[in-house]
């Protein structure tokens, strides 16, 4: 990030930066990087501290930092992070750690920050996560966790956070999808879960039902081989689908999506490329790649397929 006051302002050793006129203090990418968190100004509403060589944090740091609205720690080499490391910045909006090369987190890492909006951990190698980590958090709106390691995550994660608006959980490793994972979370706009869902390919029936806010479903290469009304009955329309690369069977098929879509209902983020039709039962058991609705009409499966439950 370009610096918004003169380089000059910075302390000679890199380790201490001043401030703007605008309670800015810009610590970005700098040359050597900062191995260390600096002396920051303790009226700072902003910090910027991404693209450095940090890996350990100070917490002692931040503690002064009460006005602070942002901190931005992304791309750094910080494995790990402090119990209520940021418990000093009761007014922060905003907590960036993405690409950080985080692997765990305590229970208790995010006390003392109850005003966050907006937590930011993409691109790191997380391996758990759960209600704890939150429930220090009862404010926040959108929650980034993807490209992270996370295995499974408890019925009851996201349970303390109710105003959630986005929920992002893309490529991830997740093994199962808890049936009560998404409920009460009646605000969320967007839910993206490309890459994650199990390899079962299947959903329950009833895992998008307290979703009744909800404008963006990513279920992009989830191994999904089936998507029935059923799963998204509850979801208001009009609802943008991204579903390329599923392995969907050719029986009972996506005519009702088809229709939903023709009818505007449901609008295919990026068509629905990517997804091909399989299944065992069908006289040509090779796989039915499709790109367009064209592809898929009443010849696509044959009378030896399984009868639709639709």
């Amino acid at each position: 990030m370009t610096s918004l006051f003169p380089a000059a302002a910075l302390v000679a050793s890199g380790l201490g930066c001043s401030m703007d006129p605008s309670l800015v203090t810009d610590c970005a990418n700098q040359s050597p990087g900062l191995s260390a968190v600096p002396t920051i100004d303790c009226a700072s509403e902003y910090v910027y501290l991404q693209d450095n060589d940090i890996s350990a944090l100070d917490c002692s740091k931040f503690s002064c930092l009460s006005d602070a609205k942002k901190l931005d720690l992304s791309n750094n080499h910080v494995t790990a992070i402090p119990s209520s490391c940021f418990s000093g910045m009761g007014k922060m909006f905003t907590l960036v750690l993405t690409d950080c090369q985080l692997s765990s987190l305590p229970s208790d890492a995010f006390q003392g920050i109850s005003n966050v909006r907006n937590l930011y951990m993409a691109g790191n190698s997380i391996t758990s996560f759960s209600s704890a980590h939150l429930s220090g958090m009862p404010n926040l709106k959108h929650l980034t966790l993807s490209g992270n390691s996370i295995t499974s995550l408890a019925s009851d994660t996201f349970q303390s956070v109710t105003k959630l608006e986005k929920l992002q959980m893309n490529w991830n490793r997740l093994s199962a999808l808890d049936v009560d994972l998404f409920r009460n979370l009646n605000k969320l706009t967007l839910l993206d879960l490309t890459g994650v869902v199990p390899t079962s390919g299947v959903l329950d029936n009833t895992q998008f039902d307290d979703l009744t806010s909800l404008e963006f479903l990513g279920l992009r290469s989830d191994f999904l081989t089936a998507l029935t009304p059923r799963h998204l009955q509850a979801l208001p329309r009009p609802l943008t689908l991204a579903l390329g690369g599923n392995p969907f069977t050719c029986c009972p098929g996506l005519k009702w999506l088809k229709n939903e879509e023709l009818a505007g209902s449901v609008v295919m983020d990026g068509g629905i490329t990517g997804n091909y039709l399989l299944d065992p039962d069908c006289d040509d058991a090779a796989a039915h790649a499709f790109t367009d609705w064209t592809d898929f009409d009443d010849t696509t499966c044959t009378s030896r397929s399984p009868a639709s439950p639709f």
